[in-house]
């Protein structure tokens, strides 16, 4: 069977950091009036609120933004294995033991479960908020690979 390669979903992306750079934004005029008044506990709380969305956005930026915008693949399923490159893990058809999803309010995941432990633990959580592509498409996709492997 030929490969599947779903890219990142630069939907998702966008509305992150977006939110991200909103919330920071809309709390700048807070942190001047608080600078200016010299109410340093509230100033530096908020700085520091701030400074933590910053590092967040910064972080989202270069994990999922840039990738989505370079058009990379963030989920490959082939069959001999799964691969996500959000996570950087590859994981061998032969070594799972079953693949479920658990459906959140806003995305999906994917849970694989291991035959026996691994250095990801029993199992690992692949994550499909920053995946493009229908999530029960995608889940479907690694059931019927899982399956054939089998």
């Amino acid at each position: 069977m030929e490969p599947i390669r779903y890219p990142y979903s630069k939907a998702n992306c966008i509305f992150f950091v977006v939110l991200l750079a909103t919330i920071v934004g809309m709390s700048i005029p807070h942190l001047i009036k608080f600078i200016v008044i010299g109410d340093f506990v509230n100033w530096g709380l908020i700085l520091f609120v701030d400074l933590l969305l910053i590092a967040m956005f910064v972080y989202l930026f270069v994990k999922y933004f840039i990738p989505a915008f370079q058009n990379k693949i963030a989920l490959e399923i082939n069959s001999e294995e799964i691969i996500s490159y959000i996570k950087d893990v590859s994981i061998k058809w032969s070594d799972v033991k079953e693949v479920t999803t658990v459906s959140g309010r806003y995305s999906s995941s994917l849970y694989i479960k291991f035959k026996y432990e691994t250095d990801h633990g029993d199992s690992i959580r692949i994550g499909l908020q920053y995946i493009k592509g229908d999530n029960e498409k995608i889940y479907d996709t690694a059931i019927l690979y899982f399956e054939q492997s089998n």
